[in-house]
């Protein structure tokens, strides 16, 4: 069985944690993956090109399924007989999670942005060192009675962060978003 090159990556980076070498943090090539994620984050998580931003990206999401099921997961995933995303998913049942991958992506895009595990730990980081990184979203000023088209394309597993700030009359306004998509089904 061929494995995608994205989950591969992911746990030959995680591999570096799970041996020590990411201990201390600072100057480690954990620490290094992380900056370059969290300078530019909007990167598929799935769409392998061999750049700096793809190795950040699973960097982080390798770092945040070892903290919420434990770094055995990796192992779990290997030893199932399905590959990619269905094997992640085979490695979260078997840690006794009824998630599927679309529920961890979301929570894992909610935890870059929040970053705060005081009242749930699936919305942050326990890594003392990535407790205070978090991804910026884009500002979006809404000022009143104006309409704000905002077109993005988004690859498949690519996340994208907004704060859309009302500049209104304290409270009346709407906002209505439309989403369009060829595929419904998996956005």
């Amino acid at each position: 069985v061929s494995e995608d090159i994205w989950l591969n990556e992911l746990r030959s980076e995680y591999a570096t944690t799970l041996t020590g070498y990411s201990t201390p943090f600072t100057g480690s090539v954990l620490e290094r993956r992380l900056s370059v994620f969290f300078s530019s984050p909007s990167e598929s998580l799935t769409e392998w090109k061999n750049l700096l931003g793809d190795y950040g990206s699973v960097s982080a999401f390798g770092e945040y399924l070892a903290e919420r099921w434990s770094p055995k997961i990796f192992s779990d995933m290997m030893s199932v007989h399905d590959y990619s995303i269905p094997s992640v998913e085979d490695a979260l049942r078997a840690r006794g999670s009824s998630a599927t991958f679309r529920d961890v992506f979301s929570e894992w895009l909610a935890a870059l942005v929040l970053n705060d595990t005081s009242k749930d730990p699936r919305f942050g980081f326990s890594r003392p060192e990535m407790q205070a990184m978090r991804v910026s979203p884009q500002v979006v000023p809404l000022p009143s009675d104006a309409v704000v088209d905002l077109t993005t394309e988004l690859a498949d597993w690519e996340g994208r962060w907004y704060d859309i700030q009302s500049f209104g009359d304290g409270g009346n306004s709407t906002l209505v978003l439309h989403f369009q998509s060829p595929s419904l089904g998996s956005f």
